[in-house]
């Protein structure tokens, strides 16, 4: 079908257009509102600029169909194939991408906003840019969490969005901001969040080991159980953040910021926290061994039963702290 006969037939009032052969069609700025394209072969089409609101591309084979500055908004791309696709500026606001293939795929300064990403595959994908504020990519089942491995994120609005169980290995999510987003559970491992704003968000039992966390602000994040070891996070903000029972293990922390800070029960071991600020942390039962404390400021600290034998406390403040037998240190 041609781009002259599927006008002609949508003018009369057709809209039902399922499981159509579209190859390469071109159909810039087109009016297409709740058009249906479910099961269709759309691949290698133009759609820069068009008007597609509610359009059903359910199953859809989209693979390196351009979107460019498209209006997609509640647009339904359930199970659909948006490989390598270009989506530069579209707008898909309240758009259901669940289960969607979208490696490879270009989002750069997309509108994601509220869409529901759950399950998609957003693998190698550049979404530098993109706001996904209140978007969806919980994890759902065991099995079907959103797949954003080594996925381009910089600079992306991820506030209040719900990535719990999600795949972000890899990542490049320096400078995004990610405050009170949901994050239980989340694969970071060797993620960049250098710079990225991560203040209030839910981090319990995620994995950040080896991640980049320089700069970066996590005041009043939540990370219990987290695994944080040898994570580079030196200048970071941590100020009143939640590390009960994290793993902290070769973490550099050189110059962090943990005023107020909960590390109860936290495994600091051969961590460097060299200047860091832990002016009245909680450390009470946390494991020191070989830390790096010197030139730290430990002042009014709370280090009960804390394992400090073995720590480098050379040139640390430990003004009205309180040791690890209980006694205030003068």
């Amino acid at each position: 079908m041609n781009t002259q006969e599927l006008l002609r037939k949508y003018e009369s009032g057709h809209t039902d257009f399922k499981g159509a052969s579209l190859r390469g069609i071109d159909l810039v700025e087109a009016d297409l509102i709740d058009i249906n394209f479910s099961n269709a072969e759309i691949s290698n089409a133009n759609f820069m600029l068009a008007f597609m609101n509610r359009v059903n591309f359910t199953a859809a084979n989209l693979t390196n169909t351009r979107f460019s500055g498209a209006n997609l908004n509640q647009a339904r791309f359930v199970r659909s194939i948006l490989s390598n696709a270009d989506l530069h500026g579209a707008s898909l606001q309240g758009a259901d991408l669940r289960g969607a293939n979208i490696t490879l795929a270009n989002l750069l300064d997309t509108n994601l906003i509220d869409s529901d990403l759950r399950n998609a595959n957003l693998s190698g994908a550049n979404l530098s840019g993109a706001c996904l504020r209140g978007a969806n990519l919980r994890e759902e089942k065991r099995n079907q969490s959103a797949n954003l491995r080594g996925a381009n994120l910089y600079q992306t609005d991820l506030r209040g969005a719900n990535l719990s169980g999600a795949d972000l290995s890899r990542c490049n999510l320096s400078q995004a901001n990610l405050q009170d987003a949901t994050l239980r559970g989340v694969d970071l491992r060797g993620a960049n969040l250098r710079g990225a704003n991560l203040q209030g968000a839910a981090l319990s039992d995620a994995n950040l080991s080896g991640a980049e966390l320089g700069d970066a602000n996590l005041s009043g994040a939540r990370l219990e159980r987290a695994d944080l070891s040898e994570v580079k996070a030196d200048g970071t903000q941590l100020e009143r953040t939640i590390l009960t029972e994290a793993k902290l293990v070769r973490a550099t922390l050189i110059e962090a910021n943990l005023t107020k800070a909960k590390l109860n029960r936290s495994d600091l071991s051969r961590a460097n926290l060299k200047g860091a600020t832990l002016t009245e942390a909680m450390l009470s039962e946390a494991y020191c061994a070989r830390s790096n404390l010197s030139h730290s400021d430990l002042g009014q600290a709370i280090l009960i039963r804390a394992e400090l034998s073995s720590a480098n406390l050379t040139g640390a403040n430990l003004v009205g702290a309180t040791m690890p037998d209980g006694t205030l240190y003068n």
